[in-house]
């Protein structure tokens, strides 16, 4: 798929009406607060977030007032199923108790989702040539998977933003912290290299969709700017 057909495919999914969107993120707010299991099977959310068991990695990030900070991620076989996992984990973590989830204008609720990922060589992500090696901070993210474990770790295009990355190597750095890797030296050159040479792990470029719900109104993010989309 060419630059222009990227464009018109992302124009034509901005000018949907996200309500059933909004509708959502009110009731994950809702589930996080009062310990509840979500149900979405009244919501049509078929265009508006697409679900591949194989694919769609699902990220909610909570933010407060002060920086103060919490995420899980999760790909169960539904999206239901998924998102009450999420769910489910960011009440556990030890910081929640910290959020005003309920309010927000304190609280932010970021939503994020993988919609595709290509493998590639990760020696060959380049950021100057639009090829399908090509890795643009803010917009393309990746993903890094142990073959034999089974597990992995994902790069999102907010996370650029969040951590103020300035290049793929800045972004491999982040992301290796929390991989098997980390453990066998200390040195970030040592650890890419590690991870370049490796045959155990599998490497890939992903895009994804966000959605970021504020001041009691979900705005989608495109290129990581707010977009007065739909509703």
């Amino acid at each position: 798929m060419d630059i222009k057909e990227l464009f018109e495919k992302d124009k034509q999914y901005y000018t949907q009406d996200f309500k059933a969107v909004e509708i959502l993120l009110n009731r994950i707010r809702i589930a996080l607060a009062g310990e509840k299991f979500l149900d979405i099977s009244d919501l049509d959310l078929s265009q508006s977030i697409p679900f591949d068991k194989d694919i769609t990695q699902i990220y909610i990030s909570l933010f407060q007032k002060g920086g103060l900070k919490i995420r899980f991620g999760s790909k169960r076989e539904t999206l239901k199923q998924t998102l009450n996992r999420v769910i489910l984990k960011l009440r556990e973590n030890s910081k929640f108790s910290q959020f005003d989830i309920k309010n927000s204008n304190d609280c932010k609720l970021l939503f994020e989702f993988v919609t595709s990922k290509h493998k590639i060589n990760s020696k060959n992500v380049q950021s100057k040539r639009f090829t399908q090696s090509r890795f643009e901070l803010g917009i393309t993210g990746f993903e890094i998977r142990n073959i034999k474990e089974k597990q992995s770790w994902f790069f999102m295009p907010t996370d650029a933003i969040i951590n103020s990355t300035q290049n793929f190597l800045d972004a491999l750095k982040i992301t290796l912290k929390s991989t098997p890797i980390a453990k066998l030296s200390n040195s970030f050159s040592e650890r890419n290299e590690i991870f370049f040479n490796s045959p155990d792990y599998d490497f890939y470029l992903t895009n994804s969709r966000a959605f970021l719900d504020f001041n009691e109104k979900c705005y989608p993010l495109y290129r990581g700017f707010l977009v007065n989309a739909g509703n």
